[in-house]
C-alpha cells in the first residue's frame, strides 16, 4: 500500500509540476524572433525552476504512465461487466432519408429510426426548394409562428433528439421537401 501512495504522490507531484510550468509559459507574452549571431536562449528564474523541477521529477513517469494504463483498462472491465460499452467508437452506419411535405401550411411528421446517445438528427431544407422549411416539435408547434424554426433553402439544423419522428416538418410552398441524415450504431440504435 505504501508504494501505491508513493506512486500516486509522484503522478501528483509530476502533474502538478507540468501544470505550473504550463501557467508560467502562458502567462509571459514574447514574441519569438531568430537567433542573431552569438545570441543565446535565456529563460527566467521562475522558468528555469520549472523546468529542472519537471526533470527531477521525471524518473517516475514511465511508472506513472504504466499506472495510467492499469487505471484505463480496469475502467473497459468495469464498462464490460456493467454491460456498457467497452470503448469509444464511432458509429458503424447511417440513415439518410427525405420528407415531402404535400400541403404548405400542414406539417408532417418525420419516419421514425432511432438517433443513438450523443448524436444529432440534421435536418436540411433541399436546395432547390420554393420557400422556406418550418421545424417543430408536433404537428401544432411546426404550423405556429411563434413556436416553429425557420429554415430556409439549403440550411440544415442539427437536433439531439432520441427518434426522428419527434421532428415535424412543414412547408411554405407545398411540394418542397427536407433530407435528413442520422449515424447508426450496430444493431441500429
Amino acid at each position: 500500500m505504501g508504494d501505491d501512495a508513493a506512486k500516486t504522490g509522484a503522478a501528483v507531484a509530476g502533474g502538478s509540476f507540468l501544470g505550473i510550468a504550463l501557467a508560467l509559459f502562458l502567462s509571459r507574452r514574447a514574441q519569438a524572433k531568430p537567433l542573431q549571431g552569438g545570441e543565446v536562449v535565456a529563460l527566467d528564474d521562475a522558468a528555469m525552476a520549472a523546468l529542472l523541477a519537471i526533470a527531477e521529477n521525471s524518473e517516475g513517469v514511465d511508472d506513472i504512465i504504466n499506472d495510467l494504463h492499469d487505471i484505463a483498462t480496469a475502467v473497459q472491465q468495469l464498462a464490460a461487466a456493467l454491460g456498457g460499452p467497452t470503448a469509444l467508437q464511432n458509429p458503424d452506419s447511417f440513415v439518410a432519408f427525405t420528407r415531402v411535405i404535400p400541403v404548405a401550411g400542414t406539417a408532417v411528421q418525420l419516419p421514425y429510426f432511432p438517433v443513438p446517445y450523443d448524436m444529432e438528427l440534421v435536418v436540411k431544407s433541399n436546395p432547390g426548394n420554393a420557400g422556406n422549411i418550418f421545424v417543430g416539435r408536433n404537428q401544432a408547434d411546426t404550423q405556429n409562428l411563434n413556436t416553429r424554426y425557420t429554415l430556409i433553402q439549403n440550411e440544415a439544423v442539427g437536433l439531439k433528439v432520441d427518434r426522428t419522428d419527434r421532428v415535424w416538418v412543414d412547408a411554405a410552398v407545398a411540394g418542397d421537401w427536407v433530407m435528413c441524415i442520422v449515424e447508426q450504431k450496430a444493431g441500429g440504435d
